[in-house]
This record gives structure tokens, C-alpha cells and sequence, in this order.
């Protein structure tokens, strides 16, 4: 009988030995993917496919041009005096309550920051 739990001791620890060893070759190899597919992404270059490179060729301007143009005029836009500022017909009107429930959250922040809490 002892034979045969040294035996059967020998291939319980040969299995075990086994799916250590399966389990850390799936670590490793785990890893591995990780690691090349983060290389792959902090390595991307896009790129253009050929309809898209020949619809860029045939404009006039590149789109480097297009979005600082679109950034300048933006800029414009937002740094319009009241004076410039188109009138519009509708005028918005805040509920009461909303106002109310707005100013309650000022005085709550006034009194958390007083008691020394970050609202």
C-alpha cells in the first residue's frame, strides 16, 4: 500500500508541477501580448488609405491650414463685446425655484468652506 501512495504521491505532485508550469507559460506569454500591444499603440503612425490621400492631394488647402483657420476664427467668435453680439428674439427666463435651489448652493459652499470642507 505504501508503494501505491508513493506512486500516486509522485503523480499528483507531477501534475501539479505541470500546471505550475502551464500556468506561469501563460503569464509569460500574457505578458508578452501586453507588452506588444501597447508597443503597437504608443508606436501608431496613421495613415491614410489611398482614397483619403488622393481626396487631401486634390483640395486646396491642407487640413493643418483648415483647422488653424477654424482656430483664429473660433477665437474671434468668443471675444465678441456685448456691443457685437447678435440680438436675438428669445430671452431666456430662470425659473424661480431654479434660482432659488442656485442660491442655496452657495450657501452651502460658504459654509462647508468655513467649517474647512471642500464641497
Amino acid at each position: 500500500q505504501s508503494t501505491a501512495t508513493s506512486a500516486q504521491k509522485r503523480i499528483e505532485d507531477s501534475i501539479l508541477e505541470r500546471d505550475k508550469q502551464k500556468k506561469a507559460e501563460f503569464e509569460e506569454k500574457k505578458k508578452r501580448i501586453l507588452l506588444e500591444e501597447e508597443e503597437q499603440n504608443h508606436f501608431h503612425r496613421p495613415q491614410l488609405n489611398l482614397v483619403s490621400q488622393q481626396l487631401a492631394e486634390s483640395l486646396q488647402h491642407s487640413s493643418k491650414d483648415r483647422l488653424y483657420a477654424n482656430a483664429n476664427t473660433a477665437k474671434q467668435t468668443t471675444h465678441r463685446s456685448a456691443a457685437e453680439a447678435p440680438n436675438y428674439p428669445f430671452a431666456p427666463t430662470i425659473n424661480p425655484h431654479s434660482r432659488d435651489i442656485d442660491a442655496m448652493k452657495d450657501i452651502y459652499r460658504f459654509h462647508a468652506q468655513q467649517q474647512g470642507y471642500s464641497p
